[in-house]
């Protein structure tokens, strides 16, 4: 007979005299062999794994009781709980505000399925890891993970890895660690922290925060007043609908306002910023930069370095600044926009009766 075999037939035996009430307590409260322990105590269930063990736990609420099933390596009930059968182990849920599991190592799928607040730690390797419709902490660690907070106001830690996060609804806070992660905030004010790697980030509904740090990363704000922040790297940024706010970073970036009264900056590297529709302020910063405007009453400024600074539809009002910039205000409109060309020697491109100064060209 097998060791496993062996514990599980003892897990069993012990879940039999607990329902006939003559299982011996001290066994019952602290198991003497290595198991998956599930305990209560000062309002916090806990459930630990051991080591070397593909866990599978699920923890569910009916009526007074949380249960904690785990088909992977069956649990055995600690102080505070009891065993039902060999891979459910029961516990009240009187007091009870927090669930802690801990599954460290191995490819872990833990699920939390309640309305009570949680932690969910899965430690090394690929992990599994679904929140509640309260707030919950999702800790992925090494590994690529797949993380998903559920309803409430969530923390995501993929670590280190290429992890893919969902935050729900609510105004959760994800954060992918190092390797090339997936981020989606869901409804909600959300904040996307994608760290070292090249992340895609999806801020959704709601006015969110996205901050790709280092790496080629790809943004998305989606609908609501977002700031969308690139970092270092060859960024690719979209505001959606909404008033956002784009900042490139250091890279050759490539940013779209899209819809609204955005404002888009590209900052050092040779970027191509377009405001979208709507009345935007973008700039290009160091760097040979594309402004584009687009429709909509815009203040486009070229920066410093060689530039081309195009209005579109619409009253615009066009800085080459430093360099030696073209400026395309035509838009078939007479007298609807201004160009200033700065310093250097500039080429403004016109409709008749738009204002133009320091256009040597």
């Amino acid at each position: 007979m097998s060791n496993n075999e062996a514990r599980r037939r003892r897990i069993l035996r012990f879940a039999t005299l607990a329902a006939a009430g003559t299982a011996p307590a001290l066994i019952l409260a602290a198991p003497a062999y290595a198991a998956t322990g599930v305990t209560k105590a000062g309002g916090t269930i806990t459930v630990n794994a051991q080591a070397n063990r593909a866990n599978n736990i699920t923890v569910t609420r009916a009526g007074n009781f949380f249960f904690v099933q785990d088909a992977g390596d069956p649990p055995v009930a600690g102080p505070g709980c009891a065993q039902v059968n060999v891979n459910v182990v029961r516990c009240s849920a009187t007091n009870v505000n927090l669930i802690r599991v801990n599954a460290r190592d191995r490819n872990d799928r833990v699920s939390n399925t309640t309305t009570t607040n949680s932690v969910l730690n899965g430690g090394d390797g690929a992990d599994t890891l679904l929140g509640g419709s309260r707030n919950d902490i999702l800790n992925g660690d090494s590994g690529n993970d797949r993380q998903s907070g559920g309803a409430g106001n969530d923390i995501l830690n993929g670590g280190n890895g290429a992890d893919t996060q969902l935050g729900g609804a609510g105004n959760d806070t994800l954060n992918g660690g190092a390797g090339n992660d997936r981020q989606f905030g869901g409804t909600g004010n959300d904040r996307l922290n994608g760290g070292l790697g090249n992340d895609t980030q999806n801020g959704d509904a709601g006015n969110d925060t996205l901050r790709g740090d280092n790496g080629n990363d790809t943004q998305n704000g989606g609908a609501g007043i977002d700031a969308v922040l690139g970092d270092d790297g060859n960024d690719t940024q979209n505001g959606g609908a909404g008033n956002d706010t784009l900042v490139g970073g250091a890279g050759n970036d490539n940013q779209n306002g899209a819809a609204g009264n955005d404002r888009v900056a590209g900052a050092a590297g040779f970027d191509l910023s377009r405001g979208g529709a709507g009345n935007d302020t973008v700039t290009g910063d160091a760097g040979n930069d594309r402004i584009f405007g687009d429709a909509g009453n815009d203040v486009l400024r070229g920066g410093l370095g060689v530039d081309a600074v195009v209005g579109g539809a619409g009253s615009d009002l066009l800085f080459g600044d430093a360099g030696n910039d073209n400026l395309n205000s035509r838009d078939g409109v007479r007298g609807n926009d201004r160009n200033f060309g700065g310093v250097g020697i500039d080429r403004c491109v016109a409709d008749l009766l738009d204002f133009k100064n320091s256009c040597e060209l």
